[in-house]
């Protein structure tokens, strides 16, 4: 019985490590009817080397996302997603800044809808 116990646990521990959308990463909420830019920023210790994101929602319309950073080497690194319906994008990219810009724009009048956006920074 306690080593069937100890596999749950490793199962478990293996299915939430390998989580874009798991276990301690950080939620924010969007309303996706206007246009908005927002920083997702990392506070802690160590070199961030990555950044796994990941974007549920629904909306009726469409809109263009963007997970930007203006620092990579100098240059801008973009990542545009399309958003339409329901929606789940995860997005997981070798990332060396301790900020990420995450900007919406509609592409429609009167697009409605939310977004949940959950991020983790990897560090070294």
């Amino acid at each position: 019985m306690k080593q069937i116990f100890y596999l749950l646990i490793f199962v478990v521990a293996i299915v939430v490590s390998f989580s874009s959308c798991g276990f301690g990463r950080e939620t924010k909420n969007y309303d996706l009817s206007q246009s908005f830019t927002d920083t997702l920023i990392y506070e802690g210790d160590g070199s961030v080397f990555k950044i796994d994101v990941c974007m549920k929602g629904k909306i009726d319309g469409s809109g263009t996302i963007e997970i930007r950073n203006n620092t990579h080497n100098g240059g801008n690194v973009s990542y545009p997603s399309t958003l339409k319906e329901n929606f789940d994008i995860s997005v997981k990219i070798d990332w060396y800044s301790d900020t990420c810009i995450i900007k919406y724009t509609p592409l429609e009048e009167n697009v409605t809808g939310n977004l949940s956006l959950t991020y983790k920074f990897g560090k070294i």
